[in-house]
């Protein structure tokens, strides 16, 4: 049985509005309204690449809000979270204003286009709902009580957040950063901008005993010890890629998530990290997944490969 669209909306209770192109003049130089727009194909569409359409809608229709609350940061961090979070399916983004936020208002109209070519990148369905910065108060006003909340346990005068909505909505949120065990690698720079490379690295040590040790046992195996009391800005992009390759690592995370992970190095350094990569990971029984455009990367690490070309998965 056939189901339409517009029975579709009625079952779940969606307003909807249907435009007709042969009676409705539209204005292409006014912004357009905010909501999701479809367009109904003839079957002669079929031959142009459309066939999955009525597919693609059936999932959008399905699909759960995933809404994420942050406090604005500087530019390009933030835009860097939005493309992301877009990428994996977040599709409402809500900046909240803190005691220590330094950035009270967010340029929307620039993370609504990053937003828009995140969507292109990872073919999702929803384009996000990017809002202006609003405060925590009204941010505890917004939480209705189906809503699943995950939230980090950052402290401030000795009350977190979770605690904080924990009392007010009767929640237990999250898990704890340092009890997650997985470790993540990007192709951005994220280090400390205060502190040295070997504060960055014990940065995430959570014994206190075996800090030191630790550091300077992976800072040789990098082959990084030379930098020891650099920072950041004193880096190459080289450099700052084995710094944050070692702060993940020294956490013996069970998963370890890396995206192109050596960018920066140059040819004859990857050659030389390769093995100690891996005898780190083996030695430490760390699940490594990388993703890399570099087949010498898959073959020096890999157990197994696969490969994404045209929305199709394949072992390789």
């Amino acid at each position: 049985m056939t189901v339409t669209l517009r029975e579709s909306f009625k079952k779940i209770k969606v307003p909807y509005k249907e435009w007709h192109m042969n009676k409705v003049n539209i204005d292409l130089k006014r912004p357009a309204p905010s909501g999701v727009f479809y367009n109904r194909m003839s079957a002669s569409s079929h031959s142009r690449g459309h066939r999955y359409a009525p597919e693609k809608t059936r999932d959008l229709l399905k699909q759960r809000s995933i809404k994420l609350y942050f406090s604005p940061l500087k530019r390009n961090p933030n835009e860097i979270l939005i493309q992301k979070c877009t990428e994996i399916g977040v599709n409402i983004f809500q900046p909240i204003a803190m005691e220590h936020t330094n950035i009270s208002k967010v340029n929307v109209d620039r993370l609504k286009l990053i937003s828009l070519e995140a969507i292109e990148q990872s073919e999702q369905l929803t384009i996000p709902n990017i809002s202006q910065t609003i405060g925590f108060k009204e941010f505890l006003k917004q939480i209705k009580n189906d809503e699943i909340i995950i939230a980090c346990t950052v402290q401030c005068k000795n009350v977190s957040i979770r605690q904080i909505i924990k009392d007010n909505f009767n929640k237990d949120i999250s898990i704890p950063t340092e009890k997650r065990n997985i470790g993540l690698v990007v192709q951005e720079k994220v280090l400390f901008p205060h502190l040295n490379t070997k504060e960055n690295i014990e940065f995430g040590i959570s014994s206190n005993k075996n800090k030191n040790h630790l550091s300077i046992e992976i800072m040789k195996r990098l082959n990084i010890q030379s930098l020891a009391n650099k920072y950041p800005h004193e880096l190459s992009g080289g450099e700052s890629q084995r710094v944050a390759l070692g702060r993940s690592i020294v956490m013996k995370p069970k998963l370890l998530m890396m995206d192109e992970p050596f960018t920066g190095l140059d040819k004859k350094l990857k050659v030389k990290i390769y093995p100690e990569i891996q005898s780190i990971l083996n030695d430490s029984k760390i699940t490594a997944l990388m993703v890399t455009h570099d087949l010498n990367e898959v073959k020096a690490l890999a157990d197994k490969c696969f490969n994404l070309e045209s929305g199709k998965l394949t072992e390789l």
